[in-house]
């Protein structure tokens, strides 16, 4: 079914483009924007790649399917729209004491940026040293948590490093920790479109030139002062 052909009433299921978790966040920002148009519209997902992780808790989305006749699957248009997560209270709890816990001492006041330095094929925009220089200026200042999977080359200077295994489930606990950190610093990835969700400051980079220092420079100097 094309995505210009939606019934006014359902159901019908939703679909990603792929199975990535950058696909599921770019489709959950369609859900709204569907039921604004087709309120009484009964919209489901398909279960494919992170698309049940992302979808749970929405409260557009009657649940995810697991099959569901051609006939009523809607593939997700390109979306340029903000993505929308729906925590529970207990991941929120659990995103507050592992804040709590792997703070550092004195650290208690300091705002918290996110770094994600490497995608998920370990590319970057720049050498761990150009990382490495971010975190050594403003470390007194600011507080750096790096996000990622486990593998990846990690950032020296960073108070805690937030690395998973590749598994749908652990996406859960990246949305939770993000939910409270106040900037976010990386390349074009989910993480940050996890940071697009919470309306998180951000700077999301195409190369470590020094225009993108600058951009950097002037984010985290806007951190401190608001602290």
């Amino acid at each position: 079914m094309d995505s210009q052909q939606i019934p006014h009433a359902g159901p019908i299921c939703i679909a990603s483009s792929s199975g990535s978790l950058s696909s599921a966040l770019e489709l959950s920002a369609w859900p709204a924007q569907l039921h604004a148009k087709h309120p009484d519209l009964s919209i489901y997902g398909v279960r494919r790649g992170f698309n049940s992780y992302v979808l749970r808790g929405n409260p557009h989305v009657k649940g995810v399917k697991l099959f569901a006749s051609p006939q009523s699957v809607v593939t997700a248009p390109l979306q340029n729209g903000k993505p929308e997560i729906f925590l529970t209270d207990s991941e929120r709890n659990w995103a507050e004491r592992i804040l709590k816990r792997f703070t550092l001492p004195d650290n208690e006041r300091l705002p918290v940026c996110v770094l994600h330095p490497w995608d998920a094929e370990h590319k970057s925009v720049g050498p761990v040293e150009f990382w490495d220089r971010i975190v050594s200026k403003h470390q007194k200042k600011i507080r750096f948590w790096q996000v990622g999977m486990i593998g990846q080359s990690a950032v020296q200077g960073c108070e805690y490093y937030l690395l998973f295994e590749p598994h749908p489930k652990n996406c859960r606990k990246l949305f939770a920790l993000m939910s409270l950190t106040q900037a976010f610093i990386g390349v074009k990835s989910a993480p940050s479109l996890v940071a697009k969700a919470w309306t998180t400051p951000s700077i999301v980079l195409e190369d470590h030139s020094e225009a993108s220092l600058v951009k950097t420079e002037q984010l985290l100097q806007t951190l401190k002062k608001n602290g």
